[in-house]
């Protein structure tokens, strides 16, 4: 059989060095010259099995098909897994306009402004809002403004940093939006991580892990996850709530 131009390539994608070595040229700027040669290597393994099948053992056919199907499930999944430019359009449109990267933080892998991000979380709730955060402030109230009216809103806390959530500034908040009472709790030093709990106790219930304060969105890039087994937190979400409650001064 004639060599094609990629026949050099077949007993290389063939090993598992090979396969490593392909995945992270995938992720290079080589990217689109080494899917074409891939996709062009495989091509030529085709026709190879295809038009030797007569000529080849039956036990040496059986591995070069086996090793075939094995390779084409690997690229398929690199393929999957791969970031393209196309991933990354929500990302630039932010930047485009005019955002600064501090101002980002990531909401379960999607961009978004960061007061926005809060926002878009606290509007989901339907019944209830924990929220547990050591350090909280003026803008802590101001994304718990966006919750609908009748979902009961618990701040788990320590109240924490230099200034701290005055007595004054919950008041003002209740002024000017009224109907919208929390439930302030002490966190006693058992915290350290942030979480925002939605409807908490109910078959909706949803948990978001935090990457920092609220209070702080916008000034550093972080990230906000959501925890999808929520059932192992529920002891832990009920020993926070039993601790005694915050006096703001």
């Amino acid at each position: 059989m004639e060599q094609g131009k990629y026949s050099k390539y077949l007993p290389f994608v063939y090993t598992e060095q090979g396969v490593a070595m392909l995945t992270s040229t995938l992720h290079t700027d080589r990217a689109i010259e080494a899917s074409i040669q891939i996709i062009e290597a495989f091509v030529e393994m085709s026709h190879y099995i295809r038009q030797n099948r007569e000529l080849l053992p039956y036990e040496e056919l059986k591995a070069l098909e086996l090793k075939h199907y094995q390779l084409s499930d690997r690229v398929h999944n690199i393929e999957e897994n791969m970031l393209t430019r196309d991933n990354l359009t929500n990302f630039m449109k932010l930047f485009d306009a005019g955002i600064n990267s501090e101002e980002i933080l990531i909401l379960n892998g999607e961009p978004f402004k960061a007061d926005m991000a809060y926002q878009k979380i606290y509007k989901l709730a339907k019944k209830s809002i924990i929220m547990v955060d050591d350090y909280i402030g003026v803008k802590t109230l101001h994304h718990m403004s966006h919750a609908k009216t009748n979902v009961s809103i618990t701040i788990i806390s320590g109240n924490k940093d230099y200034s701290p959530l005055r007595l004054a500034e919950y008041n003002d908040f209740l002024i000017e939006y009224p109907g919208r009472n929390i439930n302030f709790i002490k966190s006693v030093n058992k915290t350290h991580d942030r979480y925002i709990v939605l409807d908490y106790g109910t078959r909706t219930m949803r948990l978001f892990h935090c990457g920092a304060s609220s209070k702080d969105a916008g000034k550093k890039i972080t990230t906000i996850t959501e925890i999808k087994e929520v059932n192992i937190y529920k002891d832990t979400i009920n020993n926070l709530l039993a601790n005694p409650p915050l006096t703001l001064k």
